[in-house]
């Protein structure tokens, strides 16, 4: 079984990285390297999210995806966290 998928209990664990910047990113690569979460979202306001999205995906176990959207965007934030239902917001 993959790192990704082995868990505690055997639930799937959903992450969002708020901001890639120097620090959310190397959060990213730690969280998916070491399969610290089933489901990934990284959420930016430039389109570095997705860039970062398909590094990872490409390199990990673990399911990346992006939103583009700002952080002060409360209607943008609203849909990102209602459709991905994290169990960890960062």
């Amino acid at each position: 079984m993959p790192l990704s998928q082995r868990t505690k209990n055997g639930q799937k664990r959903r992450v969002v990285i708020l901001g890639l910047g120097d620090l959310g990113t190397r959060l990213a690569q730690t969280v998916a390297e070491r399969g610290l979460a089933t489901d990934l979202k990284l959420v930016s306001r430039d389109e570095v999210a997705a860039q970062w999205a398909q590094l990872l995906s490409l390199g990990t176990d673990c399911r990346v995806s992006s939103a583009r959207t700002d952080g002060l965007d409360v209607a943008g934030m609203t849909n990102v966290l209602a459709s991905f239902e994290p169990d960890l917001i960062i």
